[in-house]
């Protein structure tokens, strides 16, 4: 089964991990790919870091807002690239 997110990092100080997302058309994130989120939520970093934020950022609106359900109920922060070059978050 493909998976559709890509860790980009982890900021310590806010204790938020980021990660992007590109879901072909047609195509969903994957119950792993929620359940990946869930257990870095959950259970922290490798390391043991503690991660309060998730955070997944989309290529574009219409990919956020195809994607959101799952992510909302699990309360991730969604963001993607606005037509105008910076980051919005999905409201």
């Amino acid at each position: 089964m493909p998976r559709f997110l890509t860790q980009v990092g982890y900021d310590r100080d806010a204790e938020s991990m980021e990660f992007t997302a590109m879901v072909g058309e047609g195509d969903h994130l994957t119950p792993a790919d929620i359940l990946d989120l869930l257990a870095y939520r959950d259970f922290g970093t490798a390391e043991g870091e503690p991660v309060e934020t998730l955070i997944v950022t989309f290529p574009d609106e219409a990919m956020a807002r195809a994607e959101a359900a799952p992510l909302r109920e699990i309360g991730a922060t969604i963001q993607f690239f606005a037509e105008d070059g910076t980051w919005k978050v999905l409201q």
